[in-house]
């Protein structure tokens, strides 16, 4: 089923310039940087603004999933709690399901797979800040297996990710390890950590 199918797709909010923060400003703005790992949003980072225009058509709900347009290599996101008042940027597209055959979280998934990712560069048009623009995004096919299906998937992502974050973790701790053997065979003393 294409994207249009199943979902409301708005643009981000275009900031002229530079987000201008405000830590005592009223609307929080979600920014690429929030994104760090491509995967989940870090809501502690989510800088504060002054933003006095009308903002319901790029506020974030729980539900929603954003998409980055722009750059050089665009993923998808899940929003998965209630952010208050707070909106995204224009590289974003807000993707609000109208269906609940496809949970938000399968579809972060789905459209951050090596397969959706090929076929995003052949999308993507120009050089300096290559974007796929909404109409060809909206045609974008989604397959949509049962719930029980895509509640199983999406579980075991989380699982492999958190291998790989344990992984990761035990490769740092045995550089360590090996570091401070050497260190100390040639008669150095290892820094602490």
């Amino acid at each position: 089923m294409r994207i249009g199918e199943i979902a409301n797709i708005q643009s981000g909010h275009q900031f002229r310039e530079k987000v201008e923060t405000d830590p005592h400003g009223t609307m929080g703005v979600i920014q690429i940087k929030d994104i760090p790992d491509r995967r989940r949003l870090t809501p502690e980072t989510i800088d504060r603004i002054v933003f006095e225009k009308p903002h319901d058509a790029y506020r974030v709900y729980p539900g929603d999933v954003l998409f980055l347009s722009r750059g050089h290599k665009q993923f998808a996101v899940a929003i998965e709690h209630d952010l208050g008042d707070t909106i995204a940027t224009g590289y974003f597209y807000i993707v609000r399901l109208h269906t609940t055959q496809i949970r938000p979280d399968f579809l972060a998934w789905y459209l951050n797979q090596p397969p959706m990712q090929d076929q995003f560069k052949q999308l993507a048009k120009g050089t300096h800040m290559p974007f796929v623009s909404m109409a060809e995004f909206r045609e974008l096919d989604i397959p949509i297996p049962p719930l029980p299906v895509q509640e199983h998937i999406v579980a075991l992502a989380a699982l492999a990710d958190e291998e790989q974050a344990i992984l990761a973790q035990i490769a740092e701790k045995r550089a360590h390890l090996i570091q401070s053997t050497c260190l100390t065979a040639a008669g150095a003393t290892p820094a602490r950590r």
